[in-house]
């Protein structure tokens, strides 16, 4: 199963802003798509997913077009789908999660990025709960987003078909990604 593929199809299908991407199962079948999205770019950023694991797997967060197509040819000869997606720079102003509850968002950041940061280190500068009608109903940390940015955020995804799922962001200085939506089973612990 492919949840982070799943999760950025999801986020694409809903039109939020994302990199733009390609999934490149099987690189030979596929030259052609690569080809056109490699043309012209200076740089590209590649991750990847395994049917059988989701999460720590391999990636390069700059490559140019040779480097990410060497990368691609090792990720898929281990059994991989690489996910080649623009480059977007690490110049994040923040990073986040927000979890879209019944009643309330929760959403769960750090200065900078990537978001991988808060995700498998830990790091966190700041956790707010948002009722749906606008009013905070707990913060701790620094005030990382501010509020009006808050705002546009939870109004981009509050949507029936991401009740319970997780929703990864990041901003630039001039840019704001959400990169993919994962469903939390255990949210609704949290109603």
């Amino acid at each position: 199963m492919f949840e982070k593929i799943e999760g950025i199809n999801k986020v694409i299908r809903l039109g939020l802003p994302t990199p733009k991407t390609v999934f490149v199962k099987d690189l030979s079948e596929q030259n052609n798509e690569v080809n056109n999205f490699l043309m012209g770019k200076e740089s590209v950023m590649v991750r990847s997913e395994h049917p059988e694991k989701s999460t720590h797997c391999p990636r390069i967060l700059k490559a140019s077009p040779y480097e990410a197509r060497e990368f691609i040819k090792k990720l898929n000869s281990d059994g991989y789908t690489a996910i080649l997606q623009e480059h977007v720079p690490l110049n994040n102003e923040y990073s986040g999660n927000i979890l879209i509850l019944n009643n309330s968002f929760i959403i769960e950041a750090i200065r900078g990025g990537p978001v991988s940061k808060l995700n498998r280190d830990g790091l966190l500068h700041e956790h707010l709960r948002i009722s749906k009608n606008g009013e905070l109903i707990t913060h701790h940390g620094e005030s990382v987003i501010p509020m009006k940015e808050i705002t546009k955020i939870i109004n981009k995804v509050d949507n029936e078909s991401l009740k319970n799922h997780i929703i990864e962001f990041s901003k630039g200085p001039d840019w704001f990604y959400y990169w993919h939506a994962r469903e939390d089973k255990t949210s609704y612990k949290l109603e």
